[in-house]
């Protein structure tokens, strides 16, 4: 409150943003585009109030307004992949994942240098079953970025999704091996060696799984699954005490 008076006379554009920033996160959407449409009529140049103009119509809840934006920032300079991830996020929360299939696909033709584009369209089309047409993305991907835990997790949740588990397992490895510091791809493998029997190395996953992150509840349902299992098949052996 005590910056109001001063930012009310401010026509510095990158102090005003900082204001409009302040005022969305507070959800006074009012006063954060006032101080946004202040920033973008002394500098409209600056790609970084163009997404934040993004954030502020996806919160009041205009869809094509928060696109229109997300575009502006590309074209003021943005990442392209970053400011296209952002508009297929929103679209898919909307369940237009046809519109963002179809805006990824244009987009790819004009970028097709970006990998995380066709990440994204993996992600989209795996969403709307076309599992073939995702996995051909990802590996388009991956010549692009040999190197990437994210694409080769990817392939391995998609593979897993076809059935393909030995497949994918060799893929949550080499995600593993490149960033070992997401839990999920050692959940994945838990759930892998659970279904061949192996129940000590799963939860050697498991343990990990959980000691890199602690707060994702995702990794205690899976974990859940793996207990469940395990102990039935304990029980089947007639081993209660470690059921």
């Amino acid at each position: 409150p005590l910056l109001e008076p001063v930012f009310d006379f401010c026509y510095d554009p990158s102090q005003l943003l900082v204001c409009a920033d302040i005022y969305i996160k507070r959800r006074d959407f009012e006063k954060g585009a006032f101080f946004l449409d202040r920033a973008i009529a002394i500098d409209a140049s600056d790609w970084k109030a163009y997404a934040l103009q993004l954030i502020l119509e996806k919160e009041r809840g205009d869809l094509e307004a928060a696109i229109e934006a997300g575009f502006a920032a590309i074209e003021k300079g943005a990442d392209v992949g970053i400011g296209i991830s952002q508009i297929v996020t929103m679209l898919t929360d909307a369940g237009e994942g046809k519109r963002a299939e179809e805006l990824l696909t244009e987009t790819i033709e004009n970028y097709a240098d970006k990998p995380q584009l066709y990440v994204n369209l993996a992600t989209v089309q795996k969403d709307r079953g076309q599992f073939s047409a995702a996995y051909e993305s990802l590996l388009k991907a991956e010549t692009l970025l040999p190197a990437s835990a994210e694409i080769s997790n990817s392939k391995g949740e998609l593979l897993w999704d076809m059935e393909r588990k030995d497949e994918a397992a060799v893929c949550f490895e080499r995600g593993i091996s490149l960033s070992p510091f997401e839990g999920k791809p050692y959940m994945y493998l838990a759930q892998y060696y659970i279904e061949n029997v192996q129940f000590s190395k799963a939860e050697e996953y498991v343990v990990e799984a959980i000691e890199l992150e602690p707060e994702n509840k995702v990794l205690y349902s899976m974990a859940a699954d793996y207990f469940e299992i395990y102990g039935s098949q304990e029980l089947e052996k007639g081993d209660f005490s470690n059921a």
